[in-house]
């Protein structure tokens, strides 16, 4: 069973609900289908499939619901933005051939918001982009490297921190064990920090 947000078809006026679509592409038991079902929703009844008409009566995000407060965090936006887009893509192809077949009115809201809906609205609030370094040239780039590895190099590990300690850097070392052998380091880790 779906959970369905839909209380905006009990609020609709008859008319207007029969007049939202335009329904004569249709093949006839197509066309059957939807009057039956819109005459339904019009007379504040479910038809078996209501979230299929959610479309017509949801026309908002759920940015309009955030408090103007609230913190927008993105993850990786490049990337929904190109999720969304290849969706778009495949989701106009299947409703280019449920219209070209009788299937679907032309003029049926599509059930989802496009990128280019969105960011605009996006835009407006306060927002967080979380991304991967290097990933947007736009970026901060901070000076950080790999630090080195002195698994199996004692002697190189004890010179390089006496060479940090006398320059007064603060260090900070991380050690892992290897499987199977608890005394053995595997990786250990040298930070010098300011």
């Amino acid at each position: 069973m779906l959970a369905t947000e839909l209380l905006a078809p009990f609020m609709k006026d008859a008319a207007e609900l029969q007049n939202s679509l335009d329904l004569s592409q249709l093949k006839p038991e197509v066309r059957q289908q939807f009057e039956q079902e819109l005459s339904l929703l019009s007379d504040k009844h479910k038809p078996d499939d209501i979230h299929f008409y959610a479309p017509l009566f949801n026309q908002d995000s759920i940015l309009r619901y955030l408090p103007a407060h609230a913190l927008l965090v993105l993850d990786e936006p490049a990337l929904v933005q190109q999720a969304m887009s290849k969706l778009d893509e495949e989701a106009k192809e299947l409703r280019a051939e449920k219209v070209a077949d009788g299937e679907l009115p032309a003029n049926f809201t599509p059930p989802y918001f496009t990128w280019e809906e969105l960011e605009p609205r996006m835009r407006e609030r306060q927002s967080l982009a979380l991304t991967s370094w290097g990933a947007d040239d736009s970026s901060p780039r901070l000076d950080f490297s790999p630090a080195p590895l002195y698994a199996g190099q004692l002697p190189s590990f004890i010179n390089q921190v006496r060479d940090l300690v006398r320059d007064k850097n603060r260090i900070i070392v991380s050690a892992t064990r290897r499987a199977g052998c608890p005394s053995c380091l595997r990786r250990q880790t040298l930070l010098p920090t300011p």
